[in-house]
């Protein structure tokens, strides 16, 4: 914009030259009319002499105000508004120049004019009028003698001096206002490009936050899957020891033995989470073969028997997709070792449909009556995050977690992954 008001700044100063040219042509043209003629110092002659010079000065200022418009700024594409404005003020001339030769003077104004109104050569179209008018005021023709060609050739070289002066700042001109226009389009370019960088800070800090939320629910899902289980098994276990320690020695023995062995397999699985957190491509087993394992594990401790169906191909599904199936599968193998009081496990991993699939259905004694979500699927009750979390981490793979239960009559859960979800949803 700055370029831009600059550059009509420069049209306004060239305007005020030009115009300050103009009536000193003018008035020297009238004073030197009036000295030579005695007929054009009274009264008719000096009326329609004077008539004709106001007509021509009023002219050239009022088409130079309709030329630019109200905004007082050169519009370079008001071609037919210059023409006009030529025109008409050669026609005042032409009536001055027929009133007395000496107005001849004016036709340099013209053809000055005659350049801006088209490109080169096209302009040479509208100069030659002007020019062949001052050349037949001069009486500049070439004869046979060699002189008349000199001053013939001394005239051209005028007219091309001329043209010179008048058509290269008109070229600067043009020049000046594309420039003008390229840092005003830089200008609004630069502006967008700063709100676009606003947004996108914006942005980031969003998934920042919404990064550090989702960490943060990870983190509370690792530790009740982790330590929540150990605990809450070691104090079942606990508890049972102190009943037993009375009754049955040998029995509270093993049950302290197990229940060590929970503690360290919890304090393992830890030391895992740690170490997940510092690098988050671990090397393990397969989703399969590492749930089979836990479920097998749960049974030995629990009493029931495990059915396994387990895929061979699960080491080829996406490392997050297995995080996820291990996740949720490992809460609902403890949901069945603490509360579920089954005979009979049946755990199946397999991919379908371009989707990785884990079925795990007991015959317990089923879930209580539980608070539902806004999908109508059952969820954790306040204070406890194992359903809620097993529903969430699906979620957050493009996934779903259907659990269904009936009093006695054990549970299954289907968790069904997409192969290709590699990346979390919003959730």
């Amino acid at each position: 914009m700055h370029e831009m008001a600059r550059a009509q700044r420069f049209v306004q100063a060239m305007a005020w030259f030009w115009t300050v040219i103009t009536y000193l042509i003018l008035m020297l043209s009238t004073a030197m009319a009036v000295t030579a003629r005695a007929d054009l110092r009274r009264w008719p002659g000096a009326a329609v002499v004077g008539g004709a010079v106001a007509l021509y000065a009023v002219w050239y200022s009022a088409g130079y105000r309709w030329l630019v418009g109200p905004a007082r700024s050169w519009q370079c594409e008001h071609q037919g508004r210059r023409i006009v404005n030529w025109l008409v003020l050669e026609a005042c001339a032409l009536l001055l120049l027929r009133i007395d030769p000496t107005f001849a003077l004016l036709q340099w104004v013209a053809f000055g004019m005659a350049l801006s109104l088209q490109a080169l050569p096209w302009s040479i179209l509208c100069v030659a009028p002007p020019a062949l008018l001052l050349l037949a005021s001069w009486g500049i023709w070439p004869g046979t003698s060699m002189a008349s060609w000199l001053t013939f050739a001394g005239a051209l070289l005028t007219f091309a001096i001329y043209t010179a002066v008048v058509y290269l700042p008109a070229i600067l001109l043009r020049q000046r206002f594309t420039q003008a226009r390229l840092y005003r389009d830089l200008e609004a370019a630069h502006a967008d490009l700063a709100q676009a960088h606003t947004q996108l800070a914006a942005s980031a800090e969003g998934e920042r936050e919404l990064a550090v939320l989702r960490e943060r629910a990870r983190l509370a899902r690792d530790l009740h899957d982790t330590l929540g289980h150990a605990l809450v098994l070691a104090t079942v276990k606990l508890e049972a020891t102190r009943r037993l320690m009375a009754g049955d020695p040998d029995r509270a023995d093993h049950e302290l033995v197990a229940t060590q062995g929970v503690l360290r397999e919890a304090l393992h699985e830890l030391r895992s989470t740690l170490e997940t957190l510092r690098d988050p491509t671990p090397e393990c087993l397969p989703v399969a073969q590492a749930l089979a394992r836990q479920a097998q594990a749960a049974g030995q401790r629990a009493g029931f028997a495990v059915q396994l169906h387990l895929c061979d191909t699960t080491a080829q599904w996406p490392a997050e997709v297995q995080a996820a199936l291990l996740r949720i599968g490992g809460e609902a193998i403890a949901n069945v070792e603490r509360h579920a009081h089954a005979r009979h496990v049946a755990l199946t991993v397999m991919g379908e449909n371009d989707a990785a699939c884990l079925i795990i259905t007991d015959d317990g004694s089923g879930l209580p009556d539980l608070p539902t979500d806004a999908t109508g699927g059952v969820t954790s009750p306040t204070g406890h995050f194992g359903l809620a979390g097993m529903r969430e981490r699906a979620a957050e793979l493009a996934g779903t977690c259907a659990i269904t239960s009936a009093p006695n009559q054990g549970t299954r859960i289907v968790v069904t992954l997409p192969l290709a979800a590699t990346v979390p949803s919003q959730v």
